[in-house]
């Protein structure tokens, strides 16, 4: 690798050649003051292979990076104090100018460019795993791997594991030295544990996916999207070794019972858990699916409220209701008040909870990212579901006159009028949506129900999304860019119902 520097403009450009095929590191440790904000980089690979190129730097403030000339800005990873981190995939014969830099005129580093092989080509472009098990995409005959755990290769956590390790045992950072190590040691010690119950598929798969949660190289881990597949297949293989189907009339369990299973899913290269609690001698998928979105100063107390209301509007039928939770903290209380509502109420449903499952802490998501993330957990038999804000009274027979209304091309339905609060002032009025489409736009979106695959091709991420508060922005949004033309609007079938004023 070789690098030469050239002051242009607010930015510091540098030239980085990838001349060999293997791993470099170079420190660079330039600062830059004054008028300059960053650094340019033009980086060329010459090589037949591909890399990951992490930069480090130095900075009090945050730092940004993009690959298109600032078309697309992203934020570097703060992986400790004053220290940031970006890493860039480049193929084979690729050149790519990649921008750093931070918003304000202070001093920044760029303090060393590392350069990684990719080993994994053909695993990391297996779209889906359908099997746990090594195939064909890489030799269980690895004698290094068998040098360094003891037994052969025979699962993709095996090689998953083996490239993390070479990855980590190439690191020269003394700061971290004691973290690497200890999580060296962690992975062998688990791996070596597992093998020693592999004939009860039942616990190991179980325990290797536990295992592989506390795993977590971080910013070290060159391979997260063969990890997610990795994850994906372990937790609906360990589904599999746990059968639901049970007689509902010859049930041993009291109607109050509670089963709870907790299932692991990846959704755009981020980890979600999903608490589902449902009573025992329920084992069917549920007809409609009723999610409660809108959480902003909420509240245990709310929350319940806000699903005793649909339980009572909801006689006779079966759904389940959907939440999301930004602090693992809130588990515990919620499952004792739904525990409760099973109590008291003997009707059929079941609840989902969402909860992030990264190891970086609560991702800060808008109302409207929380949503596109729970359209994921959807699991009903009709072909659409249904939202409610928090505090909202559900409509009575909402469910069934929905059935009844609902047509294959609806995409959006709502209520034309219902009771409305504004919490910011307690004001409590009757709302009419006008039924003309050119005001579609306007309207305010009483007790939506969406078609399940309205935001299948939405990426939750994307930045647009994430100061998005309000299911009318969304609406317009999805109206803007063509997904939908109009609105179904019905008229109200039963005023005694109360929506939370969204706009």
């Amino acid at each position: 690798m070789i690098y030469n520097i050239i002051i242009k403009m607010k930015c510091k450009k540098i030239f980085i050649n990838i001349l060999e095929s293997k791993d470099t590191i170079q420190e660079i440790n330039d600062k830059i003051t004054n008028d300059l904000q960053g650094y340019h980089i033009v980086l060329e690979n010459k090589t037949f292979d591909c890399f990951i190129c992490d930069f480090e730097q130095i900075s009090e403030n945050d730092v940004f990076w993009s690959i298109d000339m600032k078309k697309t800005i992203k934020k570097c990873t703060c992986f400790m104090y004053n220290s940031y981190k970006c890493s860039i995939e480049i193929k084979k014969k690729e050149k790519i100018d990649l921008i750093i830099w931070i918003e304000e005129n202070k001093e920044f580093e760029l303090k060393s460019i590392k350069n990684n092989i990719i080993h994994n080509n053909v695993m990391e472009n297996i779209v889906e795993l359908d099997s746990i098990l090594i195939k064909s995409e890489v030799s269980t005959t690895d004698i290094s791997f068998f040098q360094l755990f003891g037994f052969h290769k025979k699962y993709h956590f095996d090689q998953y594991r083996l490239l993390i390790i070479l990855n980590m045992c190439n690191i020269n950072n003394i700061e971290n030295e004691e973290f690497i190590n200890e999580l060296i040691d962690k992975i062998i010690k688990n791996s070596k544990n597992e093998r020693k119950i592999e004939d009860d598929k039942n616990e190991f798969y179980k325990i290797v996916l536990n295992n592989l949660l506390n795993e977590n190289a971080g910013i070290y881990d060159l391979y997260k999207n063969y990890r997610s597949k990795i994850l994906n297949r372990l937790s609906i293989d360990s589904q599999k070794k746990y059968p639901k189907k049970i007689a509902q009339m010859n049930n041993p369990f009291q109607k109050n019972e509670i089963l709870k299973t907790i299932t692991y899913k990846t959704i755009q290269n981020e980890l979600f858990i999903m608490t589902e609690l449902n009573r025992k001698e329920t084992f069917l998928s549920p007809q409609n699916s009723i999610m409660i979105i809108k959480y902003k100063n909420w509240n245990i107390a709310e929350i319940e409220k806000t699903m005793e209301k649909i339980i009572l509007a909801s006689s006779g039928e079966n759904y389940e209701i959907i939440l999301f939770i930004d602090f693992p903290n809130y588990l515990h209380q919620l499952e004792k008040i739904i525990e409760n509502l099973f109590y008291n109420y003997d009707l059929l449903f079941k609840v989902k909870i969402i909860l992030y499952g990264g190891k970086m802490g609560k991702l800060n998501l808008s109302e409207m990212q929380k949503l596109l993330i729970m359209s994921n957990f959807v699991n009903s038999i009709n072909p659409y579901f249904f939202i409610v804000n928090i505090n909202s009274w559900f409509p009575p027979k909402y469910i069934d006159f929905i059935k009844k209304q609902y047509n294959e091309s609806d995409k959006i339905i709502l209520l034309k009028s219902s009771n409305v609060i504004n919490l910011n002032t307690g004001h409590i009025q009757y709302y009419e949506a006008n039924n003309n489409k050119l005001y579609n736009y306007f309207i305010e979106c009483i007790f939506p129900v969406i078609d399940k695959k309205l935001f299948d091709k939405i990426n939750y991420k994307v930045q647009l999304f994430g100061n998005m508060n309000k299911f009318k922005e969304l609406k317009n949004f999805l109206m803007k860019n063509g997904t939908i033309n109009e609105l179904k609007i019905l008229d109200n079938f039963n005023k005694n119902t109360l929506h939370v004023f969204d706009s």
